[in-house]
């Protein structure tokens, strides 16, 4: 699944057609602008085209290691200041929330953008994906489950991170309103702790995230194989 993120970059192509006899043929059209038609194109380019200079972004506050929120790196961080600058372009503003409150921020126009929106949101304007996310479901071997498609997530427990069911899927979505054992959570940290901790059989994460935080786990003597 990809996300869409950052900001909308328009191009605007300008054709002018014009008719030509036989004795112009051989001459360029582009030699002889007419005065109309350059205050037109002058005009439309200032209109559908302003000059940005800074923009404001919101995203989630747990999605380690693509953006910390207590520190200005990160691997999506790196890729979209670098994207930016290209483009003569500064980030004034990065707010790290949960995904339903970056959205509403964008939604209320207190932020420009939100990076990892939610497919088909209306209103939301998308560019190309900079990155694409791998999420997976993940449960402890020793739970011995059996999960091989979506429909095999049915009968069992499953913490999903926030607003998990707009990002991954119909397919999903329908799975989880037939689960009553399915819940969502801000904190994708937790989500890994709750699964060490035997508190739930599979949680919904993305891969990197997933193991970032195994990893920190790992390192305060948390070990399960998984």
């Amino acid at each position: 699944m990809k996300y869409s993120i950052f900001f909308l970059l328009l191009t605007l192509n300008l054709f002018i057609c014009l008719t030509a006899t036989a004795d112009d043929i051989v001459s360029d059209p582009s030699e002889f602008p007419h005065i109309l038609v350059e205050h037109h194109a002058q005009t439309i380019q200032q209109t559908l085209l302003p000059d940005i200079t800074q923009i404001s972004f919101s995203t989630s506050n747990s999605i380690a290691p693509y953006f910390f929120a207590n520190q200005s790196q990160g691997v999506q961080y790196d890729l979209l200041v670098t994207a930016l600058k290209l483009s003569g372009i500064s980030m004034t503003e990065l707010v790290h929330a949960p995904n339903l409150r970056a959205q509403r921020l964008v939604d209320t126009k207190r932020i420009d953008c939100m990076i990892n929106t939610p497919d088909h949101v209306e209103g939301m304007f998308y560019t190309q994906s900079l990155i694409e996310y791998q999420n997976s479901v993940f449960y402890l071997t020793k739970n011995k489950l059996n999960i091989n498609k979506i429909e095999d997530l049915k009968p069992i427990s499953i913490l999903g991170f926030q607003n998990a069911t707009k990002y991954l899927g119909e397919e999903f979505s329908e799975v989880t309103k037939q689960n009553p054992l399915y819940s969502e959570i801000s904190n994708q940290k937790s989500q890994v702790v709750m699964l060490f901790n035997g508190h739930i059989q599979s949680v919904v994460l993305e891969r990197r995230i997933f193991e970032y935080y195994r990893h920190l786990l790992q390192k305060n003597s948390i070990l399960v194989k998984l």
